[in-house]
């Protein structure tokens, strides 16, 4: 097939298929599972551990009946982990910081399905946590530094400043392609706004 004059070839979407993230995201959620379950069934061995069963939730803020609680996590956890998924398979987060947020959230929800509480074994002056919470915590953090460093997408407002950099940048004829152009092989000057 011969190359038309003119075109440049397209090329490949940098961003990976949805497929392509399952198998990282969910070898990232096993490693902190089973970070944390075993860490729990060992917690009594370790000398400077203080195993204890926290029935609360979010560190011991929140509390109520157990079957409730467990069926508010299922859902918060489906709903949740729907978003993440989502903003893994946009770019807009990361897979670590998705598998630490599910990893975690699972790992306190097996506890609190199997046992009715969760372990907490690593002592502070303030309280007890587990790894699950770790993981917990850090995929905050982590989720809080995507939103605040990820340039955001341009609203409707933007556009005619949008359209004014990209012709400052990439004058007409040289076949620069917009991002939400449907034909990216058209050069910018046969754009139609």
């Amino acid at each position: 097939m011969a190359a038309m004059k003119g075109v440049r070839p397209v090329r490949p979407d940098p961003t990976p298929s949805p497929r392509s993230m399952t198998l990282p995201m969910a070898v990232g959620v096993t490693v902190v599972l089973v970070a944390d379950q075993t860490s729990k069934g060992w917690a009594h061995t370790f000398p400077w551990a203080e195993p204890v069963a926290n029935p609360d939730l979010a560190l011991g803020v929140a509390g109520g009946k157990p079957f409730l609680l467990t069926t508010v996590m299922i859902i918060a956890l489906a709903v949740f982990g729907r978003h993440l998924i989502r903003k893994v398979h946009t770019g807009q987060l990361s897979v670590a910081v998705a598998a630490l947020l599910l990893g975690g959230a699972a790992g306190n929800l097996i506890d609190r399905a199997l046992l009715g509480s969760v372990r907490d074994f690593i002592p502070t002056p303030w309280l007890i946590f587990n790894l699950a919470d770790v993981a917990l915590l850090a995929g905050v953090i982590g989720y809080f530094l995507f939103l605040r460093l990820l340039p955001r997408p341009p609203s409707r407002a933007d556009q005619p400043v949008r359209r004014v950099l990209e012709v400052c940048i990439c004058p007409p004829g040289f076949g620069c392609r917009q991002a939400n152009d449907r034909n990216p092989t058209r050069p910018l000057s046969d754009h139609r706004s």
